[in-house]
């Protein structure tokens, strides 16, 4: 699951009061991802407003704001028997 924020900024400072928890009580947009990894992984929003998320080992794709795949490769090794 991807869960994306956007946090009040001041400049480049993330205001806080003492005291109080940080950061917004909700997300922005949230996108259930279309695989799972033992690994670590990670996604990243491009300047297209899109988001590329990448599976350890496996498998990367990139959506759009409404979830729709843009593209996707399978990074696993083909295995010859």
């Amino acid at each position: 699951m991807i869960d994306a924020i956007n946090p009040v900024r001041n400049g480049y400072l993330y205001p806080r009061t003492p005291g109080t928890a940080f950061g917004p009580t909700s997300y922005d947009w949230r996108h259930s991802c279309l695989a799972n990894s033992a690994g670590q992984s990670a996604s990243d929003r491009m300047p297209d407003g899109n988001t590329f998320v990448a599976l350890s080992d496996s498998y990367m794709y990139e959506v759009n704001a409404q979830g729709t795949v843009v593209w996707q490769y399978n990074a696993l090794p083909l295995i010859h028997i």
